[in-house]
């Protein structure tokens, strides 16, 4: 199992792909849609702030894949 520290450095991915899943579940129940755009928008924060976090990082991760 890879360290922790690879999942912490591939956050900005992980936190992109749920955001997207939580997007694509709310257009499901949500009728009006503007309010799913504002929520895509917003969401499009969370990795967003994981980038920043990795901002100046040098490390390696998956073997020097990522």
């Amino acid at each position: 199992m890879p360290p922790v520290n690879d999942y912490y450095l591939l956050s900005p991915e992980i936190g992109m792909a749920g955001v997207a899943f939580l997007i694509v579940i709310l257009d499901l129940f949500i009728e009006r849609k503007g309010v799913v755009a504002a929520l895509g928008f917003l969401g499009l924060a969370v990795p967003l702030g994981f980038t920043i976090s990795l901002w100046g990082t040098t490390d390696t991760a998956f073997g020097g894949l990522l």
